[in-house]
């Protein structure tokens, strides 16, 4: 299907052309053959995986993929603003370290804390990594390329960034390793904070998003909003083949269940 782009068109034929066009996307037409593009998403790590990362992988070759790791799962954050992360961003204030993104993609400044606990040992790594910094240089951006177990001159670029998420999968050991891109870190965060029993509202504003439709997906995918429900259904399945109850203790417990299915499902909408 071709539409003019001669100037000379009258644009009524344009529009014409234009609902032809989505006519053919619509309904399709006959002898003709056309595949929807779907984008292909990030696998995401568990939180399985990220402990073991962090924990096993040695520090000496390993130590800025995990710090990038701890950086993007806890701000949800993009490539792009690894790559702009400076020192002045970052205020360690012993207890906690918090970390200010001035601008974001969606527009305004948002913030996140790394805390101190056992599991992950985060703040431990972010002051390993930072301690590692050469003195005295200019360059402001925080991450900074590291090999022989120091760090050098040369900021960490976008490309570098992109492939960390395929290289901890590959640590690993899991096969379709290449399938962990970019988004890896920011998806990782947003659904572990919903497996967790994080609400839309905190989820939308750990991440900074304004499409319900975009957050929708994460918690359908999350693996405790299917659990809930197939407790529900389990639930109703061990009640049937209990001892005998009167149709009407039978038909409320139903109508109970049936309204928690759909109350989560306008959790998923909404």
């Amino acid at each position: 299907m071709y539409i003019s782009r001669n100037r000379g068109v009258p644009n009524h034929k344009r529009c014409d052309e234009v609902v032809m066009l989505k006519q053919r996307l619509n309904l399709g037409i006959e002898g003709s053959h056309y595949i929807l593009y779907v984008p292909k998403k990030s696998k995401i790590l568990s939180r399985e995986g990220v402990l073991r990362f962090l924990r096993e992988a040695s520090d000496d070759q390993y130590l800025l993929d995990k710090v990038v790791l701890v950086m993007g799962v806890f701000g949800a954050l993009r490539r792009c603003k690894l790559v702009n992360l400076t020192v002045d961003d970052i205020d360690d204030r012993g207890a906690v370290v918090v970390v200010n993104i001035s601008d974001t993609k969606t527009g305004g400044p948002k913030s996140f804390t790394i805390i101190g606990e056992s599991e992950l040992n985060a703040l431990l790594l972010y002051r390993k990594y930072a301690a590692l910094r050469p003195k005295g240089k200019k360059e402001r951006r925080f991450f900074l390329s590291y090999r022989n177990c120091r760090c050098t001159a040369q900021p960490v670029g976008k490309n570098t960034f992109g492939c960390i998420p395929s290289k901890v999968a590959k640590y690993l050991g899991y096969a379709d390793a290449k399938d962990y891109t970019s988004h890896c870190l920011r998806r990782t965060s947003a659904t572990l904070l919903v497996n967790a029993g994080a609400d839309m509202l905190t989820l939308k504003r750990h991440g900074k998003w304004e499409s319900d439709t975009v957050v929708s997906g994460y918690i359908e995918d999350s693996m405790a909003s299917k659990n809930k429900i197939s407790r529900l259904i389990a639930g109703a399945a061990v009640s049937n083949s209990g001892p005998s109850v009167s149709s009407s203790t039978r038909m409320e417990r139903m109508v109970g269940i049936l309204m928690c299915v759909q109350n989560i499902n306008v959790e998923l909408r909404h």
